[in-house]
């Protein structure tokens, strides 16, 4: 058959001048040959309950035609079972019995296979579209289209196939962008780790105008920030996990391909509640009087280490929190007492909701640095060059130990 401009179902040839299976065709496949184009695959179909019959559209010269083979009858139903199919939907099959009776049989599967044998000798291949989306119902075992009406409708779940995909398609093209922007030097991600005692706020000012740069997409290089302690810090940066490292306590020039340079210094100082009972105990305190009252430590985050522990006593009750703010506000609350750097307490101090003591123990000074891997600038991103142009200036090393923002 031929479906022409006007949709209409002309018959061209026939293999069998069957008169009876020629008017199945045009009654029960004719009504459905602009789907059966649209799909662009070989379909089998069931009619009057017991007959199989194929359907395989195709080109040529510019025409669409489809092949039909049918006039087969399904084995699994005898002539009985298709004479009481007839009579419940208003006919009469016994009249047809001569014709009925010489039809071959076969079962779905077999019909199909020669669907496939006759289209493959046609030449026709399914449609790219089709056939991608028939691959994806069978992967994803859901219905993406509705087929039952005359012309294939989206279910709910192809349209959410549908805006999966325009969103995917738009991450593609953005990935795509930042690929490109990365071939001109910006590295995927930096990783940044970042101590305790280093200024959040300075921290987040710096990665604000970072992601200004480059504007107005800024620039392709992610940022990630660690917060460490203590030991984990430089434990980061020589792991391979972190790129740049500020507030580096220990000396990282034993590591290779590690570079620092002095930050600053911070000096601590013992400091307490003023409802705390060492506020009012006579100074200097003593190692022994300390021991007595139970002390808040900042955890050290290094995981490949034993960790340091500085300014704790052996036997002394110990409070640990997980960052140098958080030991601050423990203090704060009368939970503990200890070290705590002068910038960050400067403002309690002065305020009267903290107290500092004198010790006998040595004034309490650390020198912070701030190393990077990659020796030679020759291996170093833009964005990693841009943060180390950055702590260059005196201003900037300074704020990040010295702006600190309040519990």
């Amino acid at each position: 058959g031929e479906l022409s401009g006007l949709a209409t179902f002309q018959c061209c040839c026939s293999l069998l001048q069957d008169p009876v299976s020629n008017e199945v065709a045009r009654h029960f496949f004719a009504k459905d040959l602009e789907d059966y184009f649209e799909e662009g695959v070989p379909a089998v179909c069931r009619y009057g309950g017991a007959f199989f019959g194929f359907v395989i559209p195709f080109s040529r010269g510019g025409d669409d035609f489809c092949l039909i083979g049918d006039g087969v009858r399904d084995i699994s139903i005898d002539l009985w079972q298709l004479a009481a199919l007839s009579r419940k939907g208003g006919a009469d099959v016994f009249s047809l019995f001569p014709h009925v009776e010489s039809l071959a049989t076969a079962t779905v599967g077999e019909v199909e296979n020669v669907a496939k044998s006759v289209a493959r000798e046609l030449g026709k291949v399914p449609s790219a579209l089709t056939y991608s989306v028939r691959q994806l119902e069978d992967a994803l075992d859901v219905l993406l289209f509705d087929r039952s009406a005359r012309r294939a409708l989206p279910t709910q779940a192809g349209l959410e196939l549908l805006r999966a995909g325009e969103r995917l398609l738009g991450e593609i093209d953005a990935i795509a962008n930042r690929v490109k922007r990365v071939a001109t030097g910006w590295e995927p991600q930096l990783t940044i780790a970042v101590d305790s005692i280093i200024s959040r706020g300075v921290v987040m000012e710096l990665c604000e105008a970072f992601f200004a740069l480059e504007a107005p997409a800024g620039p392709p290089t992610r940022l990630k920030l660690r917060d460490e302690t203590l030991g984990g810090t430089l434990e980061a940066l020589v792991s391979g996990k972190a790129d740049l490292a500020l507030g580096v306590t220990l000396d990282p020039s034993t590591s290779a391909d590690v570079l620092s340079h002095p930050l600053g210094s911070v000096r601590f100082v013992y400091a307490v509640a003023p409802h705390h009972p060492l506020a009012a105990a006579p100074e200097p305190l003593s190692d022994a009087l300390l021991q007595r009252h139970r002390a808040v430590a900042v955890a050290d985050t290094a995981q490949r280490s034993a960790g340091l522990s500085i300014g704790l006593l052996g036997g002394q009750d110990v409070l640990t929190v997980a960052s140098m703010q958080a030991k601050l506000d423990a203090q704060l609350r009368g939970l503990g007492a200890g070290f705590i750097p002068e910038c960050m307490a400067r403002a309690y101090l002065e305020t009267g909701r903290l107290v500092a003591k004198k010790v006998t123990r040595p004034e309490r000074v650390a020198n912070v640095r701030y190393a990077w891997r990659g020796a030679s600038s020759a291996t170093q991103g833009r964005a990693l060059q841009w943060w180390l142009a950055q702590l260059e200036s005196p201003a900037t090393r300074r704020a990040l130990l010295a702006q600190h923002r309040g519990v």
